[in-house]
């Protein structure tokens, strides 16, 4: 019995990440955009720069907390934004085909 639930606990932990994206819910106030990189001290989405916050939290397909130089390089990647109340990039959400599919 208790290698089955060992078993069973590992199936659910390697599949969690599908189970995650299938149940992202986005804050009402967020935007679809297309990230295009980092520029100096900003973020470029689509043809605009903008400011980035304190704190910035870029979450990746899995839902998982990434650092900005992983996305380095990688341009036209359909994201969801979060703006703080200055009107600087605050969190960042890369969408799975799925949910660009839906913006």
């Amino acid at each position: 019995m208790r290698r089955i639930l060992c078993v069973l606990a590992g199936v659910l932990f390697l599949h969690g990440s599908l189970w995650a994206e299938n149940l992202r819910v986005f804050p009402a106030d967020t935007k679809p955009a297309s990230f295009d990189g980092f520029v100096d001290n900003g973020v470029k989405l689509g043809r605009r720069v903008w400011m980035l916050a304190p704190g910035l939290q870029i979450r990746d397909r899995a839902n998982l907390i990434v650092v900005p130089a992983t996305l380095n390089g990688v341009e036209n990647l359909p994201v969801r934004v979060q703006f703080d109340t200055q009107g600087a990039v605050w969190r960042i959400w890369i969408l799975t085909p799925e949910e660009a599919a839906k913006r």
